[in-house]
């Protein structure tokens, strides 16, 4: 059995949605494939489970003693049948040599191998009429992994929403998981003609996971949209954040996007320069509301997010919606940030009473 401490930094490092492109090379010509053509959403609802016999615990470890990692990382996994258990890749691995100038300690051969993690079969599991797997009470499957195909007719593009896991291998490459069930992490992924195989890690217990036809080979999101509340009388300066898609197996270079509305003071257009094949990039687009069009508290509002080509050509629309508010109600706040240009929020709570004033020595007159 290996320890997968690379593991778990590789597959940390490599799913991210988006890969930042290099802004000082000049994007070419916009890359647009057609997009797939319609079809019904593929619910997965049969799959296997290997349940994780380790206990559950609130502490977190570098080092993770995974089979399927282990074999992941190794290169011997292989298609899982029920009633498969999963064998230590590693078994019978002669100690690595001692480092230059280095001995061998005396007792190095009578050291005892440190004892082996119990490892479960593989076994059928079948989701429940919500498409959601789970275990008994919904832990069992907790730190388990959950295999899964899904045939395909020819190949093409679908967008992965799945939630409940940590991370995803679609026909063997690692995509990002969506461990908090927040129900915003989507991806595209590439299928092939004929089965493609799905294996998921799954973080807290359950997993649901559906494919879903891309809207466009490139779009934007309506999903995990951030956008500032407007507060009345008051100028808001604060970006909106959108996730632009690239459904295509193709970089998709030279696309452009803007805020096209009277409401917000912005000319500017943003440079989405390169983006790789299959990615999800979060986006943030400058904007200042005056007061002038906030309007009264309660009052609502829709600006534009427009994504087109340096020759005009649209891609795809987006309407963002945003409320005024009042000075005294609770509120996002959006900003810039300075280290990597992305839209970032906090929330501000206005206090709604002054704390009781007392003159010093009043107390104890």
């Amino acid at each position: 059995m290996i320890i997968a401490i690379a593991a778990s930094c590789a597959l940390s490092a490599i799913t991210v949605f988006a890969i930042a492109a290099d802004p000082t090379i000049a994007p070419p010509a916009v890359a647009v494939a057609t997009p797939a053509a319609p079809s019904e959403d593929v619910v997965i609802r049969t799959a296997l489970a290997l349940v994780s016999p380790s206990p559950r615990s609130a502490s977190r470890s570098l080092i993770r003693r995974d089979p399927i990692e282990a074999q992941l990382v190794a290169g011997t996994f292989v298609t899982p049948k029920a009633g498969d258990i999963p064998v230590n890749t590693t078994a019978g691995t002669a100690a690595a040599p001692p480092a230059t100038g280095g001995t061998t300690p005396t007792n190095a051969t009578n050291r005892t191998p440190a004892p082996q993690p119990t490892v479960n079969a593989w076994t059928a599991i079948n989701a429940d009429a919500d498409g959601v797997f789970q275990g008994e009470e919904g832990s069992a499957l907790a730190g388990g992994w959950i295999y899964a195909t899904v045939n395909s007719a020819t190949e093409r593009v679908m967008m992965l929403d799945a939630s409940g896991h940590g991370t995803v291998f679609v026909n063997g490459e690692p995509r990002g998981g969506d461990p908090y069930s927040w129900g915003f992490v989507r991806v595209p992924v590439k299928l092939k003609a004929g089965t493609n195989e799905f294996l998921f890690s799954v973080s807290r217990g359950r997993l649901a996971a559906k494919l879903t036809a891309p809207s466009a080979a490139a779009f934007i999101a309506n999903l995990d949209v951030l956008a500032p509340s407007l507060v009345a009388e008051r100028d808001t300066d604060g970006p909106i954040g959108v996730a632009v898609v690239n459904a295509t197996t193709q970089p998709l270079a030279g696309a452009r996007i803007h805020i096209d509305s009277d409401l917000a003071d912005s000319d500017e257009w943003v440079e989405l320069h390169v983006m790789p094949a299959l990615t999800v990039k979060k986006v943030a687009l400058p904007a200042r509301f005056t007061a002038k069009f906030a309007g009264a508290a309660g009052s609502k509002h829709s600006v534009q997010v427009t994504l087109a080509t340096r020759d005009g050509t649209v891609l795809s629309t987006l309407p963002v919606e945003l409320s005024t508010i009042t000075s005294s109600d609770r509120r996002v706040v959006t900003r810039m940030s300075t280290i990597d240009g992305s839209a970032q929020y906090y929330a501000v709570v206005p206090s709604t009473a002054m704390m009781p004033t007392t003159t010093i020595g009043a107390a104890n007159a």
